[in-house]
């Protein structure tokens, strides 16, 4: 499924519901059941749901990432990049600093390459975009790697910032997501 398809299942049913004024069925989303961790599936469902059944799309001063607020952050979209205004607790211990406060240009070195990718992606689509990624540096030492990284827009329904998770192997935070 593309991100075409997401958009289609996400986006354009919401306009037509709040310009309708009514709830239309939407088809379940297999953008969620890529999403390896239970913890990230229920932040995208939270999203989700406030894309659907919210009083508007989501937006930096409603949309909460609830559990995993340790393991996420929210950078505000900059004409030639993106500013962390928010930057997890745990996410900072395992990167070793918070990069709180630090723009991320659009020239930035490669240690930020997919993040800005990502992050522009899911700016100028305005849908969500999904990494996991498995390293194997040999001798048994593994890590494994899941983001999400969602639009959350402003008044004029452009995106203003775009909000996250990271869950890096074991952190996960949240045990299932049929809470959500």
């Amino acid at each position: 499924c593309g991100w075409r398809s997401v958009r289609d299942e996400c986006i354009e049913p919401a306009a037509r519901h709040s310009r309708q004024g009514r709830g239309e069925p939407l088809e379940s989303s297999n953008f969620a059941d890529r999403i390896k961790s239970p913890a990230l599936r229920a932040f995208y469902r939270r999203w989700r749901n406030v894309l659907i059944d919210g009083d508007g799309l989501p937006n930096v001063a409603v949309f909460d990432p609830g559990d995993l607020a340790p393991m996420s952050f929210t950078a505000a979209v900059e004409p030639h990049g993106f500013r962390f205004v928010f930057f997890g607790d745990r996410l900072a211990a395992w990167l070793g600093e918070s990069l709180e406060g630090r723009l991320v240009q659009d020239d930035a070195p490669e240690r930020f390459g997919s993040l800005k990718a990502a992050y522009r992606s899911c700016g100028e689509q305005q849908v969500p975009a999904y990494e996991s990624v498995h390293f194997d540096f040999g001798g048994g030492d593994t890590v494994s790697v899941e983001r999400i990284v969602v639009p959350l827009f402003d008044a004029s329904q452009g995106v203003s910032h775009v909000g996250g998770a990271v869950m890096i192997e074991d952190t996960d935070v949240v045990g299932s997501d049929a809470a959500v």
